[in-house]
């Protein structure tokens, strides 16, 4: 404390101070000494770490000094300190302008290291969960490098009216996430309003806004749009919401992602004015499963072949198109490039059943039964089995599972067919792989497989 002042003169004591009969109120002044610079020095050395990995203090006063901070990469740390994971090997300098008492003004640097996500080199490991998320390990986030959290729902205003998925991605994705540096993307929900919010600008805005607001208050890398049945008629209003919410997303960080989930095959990429919205897309999610469930055809084809791998039992078919490869020049037919194509794996199997009519001494038709079976039980129950018998189609680069009676057929992926997935993937230069879903294998077979055949 240096003393009491009035204006510029130090007032020793109560009678130093003169009044006139204009005087009504003297106002004294307290002053202080500042500390050292060396002393503020020692402060900000002490909050300010040369790596970082959560949010910095960064005071703006300190005694008789006043802090304005500045940062290169405001994005990764604002200029309160907010931090947040690059997307890219980034070396953040944070300068403080400051200003002492005598409005002397002294300038510091400071260089931090922050952690980086993974980059989204080719062939990319992407990944869908729905369910278990307790059960997710190390291999999960090693193997990864998009993980889309399902799922938020959207009502007909372009609200969120389900956020509950949020509990478990803050329990179970984003800690390690942030370790291992994968990109975390939440998925909006299939049954969300879609054809309400999309017929009108006005939601389309509310909607996109209320995206950017979920990425920017949970720390999401971006966003996926799973409207996966539009209408013919929905094409434009398809395109005009992506635009939207791409402009938004990109305005608000252009690192941040913007994909989308479509079906493999012929009949659903012509709902998306692809060659339009293609432009509004980082990648397409290519459901390349259960994209047939009826009729002894495979539900995740990597080649169309001709006829039926078991004519006897009518089982291992591809419809038209259904299959990885002829799902490609569907989708560059749009302008949309393999490196924009993520295709899917299925982590569980649709069963089909018939049965046989003694009075015609006739097959009926094969037809889905439900629920699906998730890998371990395809394991348990089917492969070891006896009553079942395995098959592989190399023409189709699929297995299949045929019941010895001819009453159940089960199409499914195993780590054969992930393996050459995964060669055709690289052989093509395609976006990567993908898969439906974490929750249908908890056991990490699949996913291994996936792991060491796209080299993670």
């Amino acid at each position: 404390f240096v003393g009491w002042y009035l204006g510029d003169e130090k007032i020793e004591q109560l009678s130093d101070i003169h009044y006139t009969k204009e005087d009504t109120v003297k106002t004294l002044t307290a002053k202080w000494e500042s500390y050292s610079l060396e002393s503020l020095d020692e402060l900000l050395n002490s909050l300010i770490p040369e790596h970082a990995t959560e949010d910095i203090t960064l005071p703006t006063t300190y005694s008789g000094y006043t802090l304005q901070w500045s940062s290169s990469h405001p994005l990764v740390i604002s200029s309160n300190g907010k931090f947040n994971y690059a997307y890219e090997p980034t070396i953040v300098t944070l300068t403080a302008i400051i200003t002492n008492l005598e409005h002397q003004v002294i300038t510091r640097t400071y260089n931090i290291t922050v952690p980086h996500k993974k980059p989204l080199n080719r062939p990319i490991a992407s990944g869908y969960i729905w369910r278990n998320y307790n059960t997710v390990d190390d291999r999960f986030f090693q193997t990864l490098d998009i993980i889309n959290t399902a799922f938020l729902t959207a009502d007909a205003n372009g609200n969120f009216s389900s956020t509950t998925a949020l509990n478990d991605i803050y329990d179970y994705i984003f800690p390690k996430a942030k370790i291992h540096g994968n990109w975390v993307v939440f998925s909006i929900a299939p049954e969300s309003k879609w054809s309400d919010i999309a017929i009108s600008a006005t939601k389309i805005e509310n909607f996109a806004n209320n995206i950017v607001d979920i990425i920017n208050t949970h720390g999401f890398d971006g966003v996926d749009i799973d409207w996966e049945t539009p209408s013919s008629g929905e094409q434009v209003r398809y395109s005009n919401m992506m635009k939207v919410i791409y402009d938004k997303v990109k305005a608000n960080n252009p690192n941040h992602l913007v994909t989308t989930a479509i079906t493999g095959g012929m009949w659903q990429p012509p709902m998306y004015n692809l060659s339009v919205s293609n432009a509004y897309l980082d990648y397409i999610n290519v459901m390349t499963y259960s994209m047939s469930s009826s009729a002894g055809s495979y539900q995740n084809a990597l080649y169309n072949r001709s006829g039926f791998h078991n004519p006897e039992s009518r089982v291992g078919q591809t419809p038209t198109s259904v299959s990885i490869d002829a799902s490609v020049p569907i989708f560059n037919s749009y302008g949309v490039p393999n490196s924009k194509l993520i295709f899917g794996l299925a982590f569980y199997g649709v069963r089909q059943a018939r049965t046989f009519n003694t009075s015609t001494e006739a097959w009926g038709p094969w037809t889905a039964t439900s629920p699906s079976a998730h890998y371990p039980e395809i394991i348990a129950s089917y492969l070891n089995n006896p009553d079942y018998q395995y098959y592989f189609d190399d023409e189709a680069g699929v297995p299949y599972l045929l019941k010895k009676d001819g009453t159940v057929f089960l199409s499914y992926d195993d780590p054969k067919s992930i393996r050459l997935k995964a060669e055709y993937v690289k052989e093509n230069d395609l976006g990567g792989l993908m898969f439906w879903e974490y929750g249908t294998d908890p056991t990490g077979t699949l996913l291994e497989a996936m792991r060491t055949h796209l080299s993670k």
